[in-house]
């Protein structure tokens, strides 16, 4: 009578994914097969780690436990090939002793049976060389990207927005430098997200233009712009601001590439998207800043009722003017232009007095040396720039003289610009010292999401009371503008 023959299963798993290394592994164990005259059950592979540090699930793995009750052998090509955790090892080796299913070392030229004690100790072995080899080479990984990271290279390909350089005659890494297409298009995702526009349409912008991905996907998409947004590859380092940053498990170390942003432009970025607050962060995913329709409604940062609740804006009927209500119980509404209007004007007129950076600082005397300082060097730098034109300097001392004062430039925007104050604020500051009249075309020129970030930042309380005084279509605009104006109650902010 004839026996039976043994059915087998093959596996085979490739941590770094080269489909060409399973392929010669299920061949091999396709040879053993035939070889020891067993019935091919059926092939399985995964290409990806078996490690302990491994994050993707090995979902074919999981199949081949499945399995056992069913086969007779499993074929690996070498014991590491099945798993490099030790307790999950260990789980294999037992279910394979309880259904009586054995295991074949294709490189091993050799078939083990974990009933068998010796066999057994064999494997267990294995699996534990497996573990120290795997561990090894983690410590060994992460030494050398602890070492990069120190001496600030990337971990890996070159950001988005940069270009890498090699010696040409040894093929060694030289540096990263600025991309002078992919550059400019992060440069401008920074400037546009701190002016205050959403990641709906900046991302409509990015297609429309039909600016390449990172990746080479047809379509930009609003997770890629908040990933570039939050690299802090692409800001100033604190102690370098002409360095980018190279972060390592948390900690930033000068990079070999330049900064595609300022400090302040990131900070305001990171206030926008909410990146440096989880509760701003939950806040954002439940109201986009997309859906955001009226100056002063739908948040109590920005506007509430006097009994502080939440404004709503109503648009109301066709021929009706739309108004501001309170949410809860309607205790107080005005028509919403006269409201926009006069809080616009107080904005417009407090920014533009001399002391507008005290809403912020008690005492601006700090920043006001630092700002002169600014001026000062910014000064000397562009009569360096002259000389340097006109063939007065040489571009070896114009570069020296450059790079000397571009950290003490750095250090002076920093101290010139009291801490936590909106670049929308900065704006119209810096407009004012243009002419007062400047001031109201830069605040109409903000998108929606800037002026309610400036109005949130500058009063400490604004609040819309009921009215004292009934409006009727007979007033003139300055009349309602002025009975408006009786509902609403604000404090300027103080500094902290």
């Amino acid at each position: 009578m004839m026996s039976q023959r043994l059915l087998a299963v093959s596996y085979g798993r490739s941590s770094s994914a080269r489909q060409r290394s399973i392929d010669d592994q299920l061949a091999e164990n396709r040879a053993a097969v035939s070889e020891h005259a067993w019935t091919l059950y059926g092939e399985l592979s995964d290409p990806v780690s078996a490690s302990r540090y491994g994050r993707k699930i090995r979902a074919n793995w999981a199949r081949i436990l499945d399995l056992l009750p069913a086969v007779d052998v499993v074929v690996l090509w070498e014991p590491s090939r099945g798993d490099r955790s030790l307790s999950s090892w260990a789980a294999f080796l037992d279910a394979c002793r309880t259904h009586g299913v054995r295991v074949h070392a294709t490189s091993h030229n050799r078939t083990y049976d974990p009933a068998n004690a010796r066999d057994y100790r064999s494997l267990a072995e294995d699996g534990v060389d497996s573990v120290y080899e795997s561990d090894r080479l983690s410590a060994r990984i992460r030494r050398g990207k602890a070492s990069a990271a120190a001496a600030g290279k990337a971990g890996g390909p070159p950001f988005y927005g940069y270009t890498r350089s090699y010696d040409p005659s040894t093929g060694a890494y030289v540096a990263d430098f600025e991309d002078p297409v992919t550059g400019k298009v992060v440069r401008d995702l920074f400037i546009a997200a701190a002016s205050g526009k959403t990641l709906t349409s900046i991302v409509r912008d990015l297609n429309v233009d039909g600016v390449p991905t990172p990746r080479g996907s047809k379509l930009w998409r609003p997770a890629t712009v908040r990933r570039i947004l939050t690299r802090q590859a692409y800001r100033p380092h604190p102690d370098d601001p002409k360095r980018g940053c190279c972060v390592f498990q948390g900690t930033p170390y000068p990079a070999v590439w330049p900064p595609l942003t300022s400090e302040s432009v990131w900070q305001a970025v990171q206030r926008a998207l909410g990146a440096t607050d989880p509760a701003e962060r939950d806040r954002r995913r439940s109201s986009p800043p997309g859906r955001v329709k009226w100056l002063l409604s739908g948040s109590m940062k920005v506007m509430t009722a006097a009994c502080g609740s939440q404004l709503i804006g109503w648009k109301g009927a066709p021929g009706r003017r739309a108004q501001y209500r309170c949410i809860s119980d309607n205790c107080a509404a005005a028509p919403m232009f006269e409201c926009d209007e006069y809080v616009t004007r107080l904005i417009v007129a407090r920014l533009s007095r001399r002391d507008a950076r005290k809403l912020w600082v008690a005492d601006d005397t700090r920043t006001k040396r630092a700002a002169e300082e600014l001026a000062r060097l910014r000064a000397e730098l562009d009569e360096a720039l002259a000389l340097f034109t006109a063939g007065k300097l040489s571009a070896r001392a114009y570069s020296a003289k450059e790079a000397a004062m571009a950290p003490r430039i750095a250090e002076a925007e920093k101290r010139a610009t009291p801490d936590g104050i909106p670049l929308g604020v900065l704006e119209l500051i810096a407009a004012a010292k243009m002419g007062k009249d400047r001031v109201r075309p830069t605040w109409d020129g903000f998108p929606l999401t800037v002026k309610r970030e400036v109005i949130a930042s500058i009063f400490s309380k604004l609040v819309l009371g009921p009215y004292k005084t009934r409006l009727t279509v007979w007033h003139e605009p300055e009349e309602r503008l002025d009975i408006v104006s009786e509902r609403i109650v604000y404090e300027w902010r103080t500094p902290d």
